[in-house]
């Protein structure tokens, strides 16, 4: 089972915009079908969701998918160095990064870190996979595939502050 995941996710024998597309599909469903199911059970609420007004919903939209995902991943690289201390195999590293992520995601809202486990898990992956070629590859598809990963929720805060 592993290996399968590992050659999914670490396959890099493809355009970056194949690989871009098909981890942030991969990415972008499993995170939606868990944050509905958040949402439908009570655990996400408007209560306690993160507050992400800093301003309007272009501001807002800028922010979801160009600047977040840019530092970010910038920062998921380092914490992903830092972590490789810890251990270097891939799969791990990628699963520990991811648990990282979504800790501090959690401390804006506690189910928002559950939502995003995945996510981050998927990008530690890709970051790692497309390291191998060059740090500035795997720091561009990283921040593509997050930017995928956020668009479709960054569309959603713009009309329901409109």
């Amino acid at each position: 089972m592993g290996r399968r995941i590992y050659n999914f996710f670490f396959n890099t024998d493809m355009p970056m915009w194949r690989y871009v597309v098909r981890s942030g599909v991969i990415s972008l469903i499993p995170s939606m079908v868990v944050s509905f199911f958040l949402a439908q059970t009570g655990v996400m609420t408007e209560e306690n969701a993160p507050d992400l007004e800093v301003g309007g919903p272009l501001a807002i939209f800028i922010g979801i998918v160009i600047f977040s995902p840019v530092i970010e991943t910038f920062l998921m690289a380092s914490g992903i160095w830092l972590l490789s201390f810890i251990t270097q195999r891939p799969l791990r590293l990628a699963l520990l990064s991811a648990i990282l992520w979504a800790a501090l995601h959690s401390l804006l809202s506690p189910p928002w870190g559950i939502g995003i486990l995945w996510p981050f898990f998927v990008f530690s992956c890709a970051y790692l996979a497309w390291r191998k070629k060059t740090w500035w590859r795997a720091i561009w598809v990283t921040i593509c595939i997050h930017a995928f990963q956020n668009f479709f929720p960054g569309l959603a805060v713009i009309f329901a502050t409109t």
